[in-house]
This record gives structure tokens, sequence and C-alpha cells, in this order.
């Protein structure tokens, strides 16, 4: 029997698996929405829209080369209290120096405005006063748009990313250097040190002596995506020493369009420097995350490859489609590989990483593949070296892939492949380093690409715009407001809310939710789920979308003895579930699922009675009671609410007790079971220093309870908090709105930070049900 090492490439395939086409997002998604006061739609109800302007160009700035833009002829201010700057960064690094700044001036006690060594935005003023943001930007593959304004008449700054407010804080002196006579101005250098930074720049503005808004320069699409907007038509006043740099003119590289000539010097910058990468139109680079000791640099185009094995695999990958790109071997060493890959390849061949799944072109003249991915009806032939032009062509609709040396074919192949490819570069054998570079389109490709294949860039990539199709269970808080939390099911339908914080009968809510639709969902004009200009957030899962009647059986053994209305989705493990109570001790309700639940949350609803929740972690569940809608710790109850040696992969069975089985009474149930990769319920100890819990994902939603002592049940999204540390909470039994250090998301489960009594208490139980955003196994490919 061969033995694998403990890697997420050897992990079984999840059951909800994206190699598959089938993503959590199909089955869980947390929407943010603003309201409007009236009617809405919500989720991912339009295909994301094309962009309204194209941005052409972008200007790439490669720190190896020490490559940047500078001015010193400025005239006098008009305003040095009032500056605002914005533009778009697609940064190449992932490590940061101390004042990496994408603007700076001075030669000494300098202004600038750029990175802290974490990768946080920051301001400098004079030197000494440091103000730092929130959000780290290490995300290789994307562009961000960063904007600051400073008000030192006002006493306040503010940065943005991506339309969103970042920080805010005193602004206590004039920004007296950037963009003012006699001082020495730099993009993407520190003024005064020979530190630069590594990335691409677009649609860069400075507004001298006035304070822009961040929507004249953004706006949110459809989908809640942050896009450019025209500048030329946003009727901004640029000042005396405002500049707009477009980078559109290969020949001025520093032009500066705003009609006010202040024009910057190119230094170490060349025309082809000026690249199709922009915030419009994203171009799949080398992805700086994977290849181990490997490095990147010109605008992660170049690579050094260390031997042995090294690869380095492109940020975009593909299941589908006619691609085409460009790599060229600058330095071989030993023989140099080029191909495709898996996007979570560190190496191409198993010494470096056990079963890769690669197909690659040796410069040897060998092919190889291995790791699941296989060749056959191979033509491929021919040595390359140092300089050859080696072009790819695949075609994932045809399971075809063909090389080209020079314009001219070398042979294809038919490929098997099961999954998601990036393209590779690589050096394998050897003992010294291996270099070369790519061109996924950016720019001008040296030989033509054959007949419908395209560059790997975003707008040549189609959208997948059917993640959830159709909810049946949307459960609804308002963010800004200490409103009651709002739950919605198709079962029930549409315009009937209970609540998770109240024990309130089902309440019929003409404004609420109205239609269960396509990718979403749409509200009335009902204030708690729809005040306008207020924020909230909506997690919704997908059952079985129609339901249907499951009869009771009077005739077989562990059939149902009541009937129910269900909607399920045996994929996911989840159901919705709707019956009559009969006040009988062991009435078997039928829940759809193939397994039998870990997790159940009822509620009565014709009658104000607490909610009644089943967890399977609980020790004694079938005496020891939890409410959703209270702080309550584990309470023993006189009357039986769960007969839980009677749970099988058809029905649940409820007692007599009252809030889960009075006579003449109607019930929901939301049922649960774990779907690996996709959803995990269980529990934890919690320790002084921390919990790390293993989910198998990363999760999206998590909610904790405390269960041997009062606690609320604390809910967390990766929506609501985008990066680390997670601390915008809710509380499911109230309506309250906060933050508090707790969480970190992690690729693989979530890792409690501080000693609490709400979810991390040094020896208490804690219980938990999380939802992915994406499996274990493709942690890295996403």
């Amino acid at each position: 029997m061969a033995y694998l090492p403990l890697s997420t490439a050897n992990l079984p395939d999840p059951a909800i698996d994206p190699a598959q086409d089938k993503e959590p997002r199909d089955y869980f998604e947390t929407f943010l929405y603003t309201g409007n006061g009236g009617g809405l739609q919500v989720g991912d109800v339009i295909k994301k829209p094309a962009d309204t302007i194209t941005i052409n160009n972008s200007l790439l700035f490669n720190d190896d080369d020490a490559a940047y833009l500078s001015k010193t002829d400025f005239g006098t201010s008009t305003n040095t209290a009032k500056r605002t700057f914005s533009t778009w960064i697609k940064s190449c690094d992932q490590s940061y120096t101390t004042y990496d700044h994408i603007i700076s001036a001075g030669a000494s006690s300098i202004d600038g405005f750029g990175f802290s060594s974490d990768g946080k935005l920051q301001v400098l003023r004079g030197g000494t006063e440091v103000d730092t943001g929130n959000q780290s930007i290490k995300d290789p593959s994307r562009w961000y748009h960063v904007m600051l304004t400073w008000d030192s008449t006002a006493g306040e700054w503010y940065m943005y990313i991506n339309g969103v407010l970042d920080a805010t804080g005193v602004a206590s002196g004039a920004l007296s250097k950037i963009g003012q006579s006699g001082q020495t101005n730099t993009i993407m250098k520190r003024s005064n040190a020979a530190q630069y930074i590594h990335g691409y720049l677009a649609e860069t503005v400075f507004l001298d002596g006035y304070i822009g808004s961040v929507t004249d320069f953004g706006e949110f699409d459809a989908n809640g995506i942050w896009i450019p907007k025209d500048i030329s038509t946003a009727g901004l006043t640029y000042g005396t020493n405002g500049f707009y740099l477009n980078y559109a003119d290969s020949s001025d590289l520093g032009k500066d369009v705003s009609g006010q000539g202040n024009h910057w010097t190119s230094n170490n910058l060349a025309t082809t420097d000026q690249v199709s990468d922009s915030p419009t139109n994203n171009f799949a680079t080398l992805n700086p995350l994977t290849g181990g000791s490997s490095t990147t640099s010109n605008g992660n185009l170049e690579t050094i490859i260390a031997p042995v094995n090294g690869a380095r695999v492109s940020t975009f990958a593909v299941n589908s489609g006619k691609w085409y790109c460009e790599m060229v071997p600058t330095t071989i060493a030993g023989y140099f590989v080029i191909g495709i890959g898996a996007p979570y390849l560190k190496g191409w061949n198993a010494s470096q990483e056990a079963n890769p799944k690669v197909i690659v072109y040796a410069s040897t003249g060998s092919v190889f593949s291995n790791g699941g991915w296989s060749t056959s009806s191979s033509t491929i032939s021919g040595t390359y070296t140092t300089n050859d032009v080696i072009g790819i062509a695949l075609d994932m609709d045809a399971s075809t892939i063909e090389f080209y040396k020079n314009g001219t074919s070398v042979g294809s192949a038919n490929i098997s492949v099961d999954g998601d490819v990036s393209f590779l570069i690589g050096n394998s054998s050897g003992t010294s380093n291996g270099a070369g570079r790519v061109n996924f389109g950016q720019r001008s490709f040296t030989y033509t690409p054959p007949t419908g294949y395209l560059a790997l860039s975003e707008d040549n990539i189609t959208v997948d715009d059917q993640n959830l199709e159709s909810p049946d269970f949307v459960w609804i808080k308002n963010r800004d407001a200490a409103d009651t939390h709002h739950l919605y099911d198709s079962v029930r339908g549409v315009q009937k809310a209970i609540y998770s914080n109240v024990n309130t009968a089902e309440t019929n809510e003409p404004n609420g939710l109205l239609d269960f639709n396509a990718n979403g969902f749409t509200i009335g004009s009902e204030v708690e789920v729809n005040t306008s200009s207020e924020d909230y957030v909506s997690w919704c899962w997908k059952a079985g979308g129609t339901a249907s009647t499951i009869a009771v059986d009077t005739y077989s053994a562990g059939s149902p003895s009541v009937a129910s209305t269900v909607s399920a989705n045996t994929t996911s493990g989840f159901s919705i579930v709707k019956y009559t109570g009969t006040n009988d001790s062991t009435n078997k309700v039928a829940h759809g699922l193939d397994q039998k639940p870990e997790v159940i949350l009822l509620k009565k609803l014709t009658a104000s009675t607490d909610w009644a929740v089943y967890h399977e972690s609980v020790v004694d569940a079938d005496t020891k009671f939890l409410y959703l809608n209270t702080t309550a710790a584990l309470t023993t109850g006189g009357a039986t609410r769960w007969d839980i040696s009677a749970f099988d992969t058809d029905t649940f069975t409820v007692g007599d007790d009252h809030s889960v089985n009075a006579a003449s009474t109607d019930y929901i149930a939301y049922c649960f079971h774990s779907v690996e990769g996709y959803s995990k319920f269980g529990s934890y100890t919690g320790a002084t220093n921390g919990v790390f819990v293993y989910l198998g994902f990363r999760p999206a939603f998590v909610i904790i309870k405390r269960t041997d002592s009062t606690s609320s049940w604390w809910m967390m999204d990766s929506k609501r908090d985008t990066y680390n540390v997670m601390d915008d909470y809710l509380i499911a039994d109230n309506t309250t709105v906060g933050t508090y250090t707790s969480l970190d998301f992690l690729s693989n489960g979530f890792r409690t930070r501080n000693t609490s009594s709400s979810f991390n208490t040094n020896g208490a139980t804690h219980i938990y049900m999380a939802f992915a955003e994406n499996p274990f196994k493709y942690s890295n490919a996403r």
C-alpha cells in the first residue's frame, strides 16, 4: 500500500467540490445590502454588467529596476491643508517596508501615502505623524482602489479601499510637501530613500486644495463590486498643482491629462511598461504565493526558479474555454518545463509535492504528465533553449493542448484533466536557478494566437452568476440598528416572519420578504429589513425548492407518524420541515435528508414559545434543553423534547414537550447535518491562549454558543469581516450590533483569539455551527 504525505492535494474530494462545479456558495451565501425604504432585490439578481467605462492601460513599476515617477517643479500650492489622492493599484508585493509610499514628498520630514510594513494603508505627515488603516492589501491577483482625503482645516482624514471607509482620524496639520513647490515628489518610491513599490498603477489623481468624494472615482455595480467611473466627467477641481495620470501615452508615461500641465518625469521606465492590465480588464500574472523559494519580479511576469523542481502557476485558473499564452526561458538549469498545473501547485513532480497535477513540455523535448492529469495521442517533439518563445494553446472544451516554438507548432496532445487549470513555468534538476518570463496578453503577443484562442484576462472569463439559484431560507439582520432578526422560508411562504431573538409567534408581514427569486430575494418596505440608507446582512440557504408532503406511514418501522411538508437538499445536508403536533410522546417527523440531523432549530408558529435547539454535541440532549432566543445555559426540563435514540436517516422524534409537539399546533424545523468541505457542527473546550477548531474548510459563517453557563449565540461571517481579525458580531438571541476581537477565519477552520465568557472561556464547553466559503482542499486556489 502506498502512503501519501498529508497535503491538501491528497485530501479526498469533498461532496461539494469546486472541481465538479459544486461550490459552497451554491448552497449557502451571505448577501450584504443597503436598504432603500421601498421594493428591493437582494443578491446576485443581475449578472455583473460590463464596466461602465474602459481603462485601457496601466503603468508597471518594477522595483528591481528602481522604476518610479518624479516631479520637482510644482508651483505654489492652492491649499496644503486640503488634499485628495486617489489611485488604482495592483500590488505585486507580499512583504512591505515601513513607509512604502505610493506618493511621497520631501528630502526630510517627508509626507507620504502608501503602505505600512504589514501592508495596511498609511499616511505620514512631516516625518513623524503616522496614521495607519485596518485592512492589509496582499492579494497579488486583484486591483484595489485606494484613496486618501486630508483636511487639517476640519481636523480629519479618511482612507478608503474599494469604496469602503477603511480608517479615519484627526488631521492635526497640513500635508505641506505633497504637490508643493520646492519639494521633490515621487510616485511608487519613498522620496528620500531608495525604497520602491512593485506593482501596477492606473487612474492616479491628486486634488490640490480640494476634498473629493470617493464616489467621484468609483461606484458599486449590481453585485456590490466597486468599479471605476469616468474621471474626465466627474467635474473635479484639481487646483494649481493637481494632476490626473492615466498612463495612456507610451511616449510620455508621466503625462498629466487634467489640463493643469503638471507632467511627471519617468525614471527607469520604458514604453513596454505600459500594459493592458487594468481595473476594468485584470490579467493573470504568476502567483507569488506559490513556488516555494522561487521569486517573481517585473509585475510578477518574470520569475527566478530555485532548484530542484520549482514552479510558478498563473493567478487565474480555467475549466472551460480556449486560452493562449507565451513563455520564454531566459536561464535553463538542468531542463525547463512549461505547461499547465493545478492552481495550488508548488512544484511539478513527486519529489517536490506528492501527486501534482501537471502536463508539461520540457526543454529536452519530453512531455510529462502525472497526478491524475494525462496526455494521449501526443505528437509533441523537439527541444527548445533560452529565449525561444513557447506558445501554449489550451482548449479545455476539446481537451487538447498544443505547443508552439517561435510561432511554429511542435505538436499537440489529447489531455485528461479533472478540475481547474493554471498555466505553469518551472525548472527541474541541476543545482542552479532557472529563470523565465511569461505573457498572458497584458503585452502584445510575439506571435499571433491560433484562431479563437483568448488571452487570460478578466474580460475573457465568463462570470458564473448562478450561485445559490433561489434560496429557501433567508435570515436577515439590520447591521446599523437594534432591529429584530427576521427569518423567512419557502415552506411557510413569503411575507411570514419568525424571529430568532424572541419567542413571538409567526407574524404576517405584507412588506417583508416578498419573493424568493433567482439568485436572491425581494423585500418590501418593512423597516426592520429595508430602512433607507441602513445596512443589512442576509444569510441564505438552498434547500430543495418546491416542498412536498411526506405522509404518515403506520406500516413500516421507523416511518413518520405525522405528516410533514418538506423541502430538502441531500447534497448540502439541509432541510426545512413543517408539521402539526399531536402531543404524542414519540412522534416521528420525516426530515427529508439521507442521514440523521446533527442540528435542529425548531419553532412553534402559533404561540409565544421559546425556540427549541437540538445539537448532537450536547450530552443527554433528550433532557437538557437549549433555547435560540435566550442566553440560558443547558437546562434540564421535565418533559421530553427529543428522543435522540430514535433519530434515524428518515425521521427525528419529538416528545410531549409543548415547545415541539403540542396538539393541533404548527411547527417549523430547520435541520442540518455535516457535509465534508461545506458544513460542520461540533463542540470545543475553551483555552486561555485560544483554540483552533478544524473544519476542513475556510468558514463563511459561524455561530457559537457556550453551553455550561449563560452566553449568547455569537454570529460571525466573512462578508462583514473580509479579513482577520473577525470582530463584527451579531447575536441570534438579541438585537445587539457590535465589534469585539474574537476569531480568525483560517483556510481549514477557525481560531478563538481571546479568553471570553462568550466563546472561549478556559475549560468551558462551546458548540458551533459552521458553513464553508471554500473547502480546505482548494484553499490556495481561490
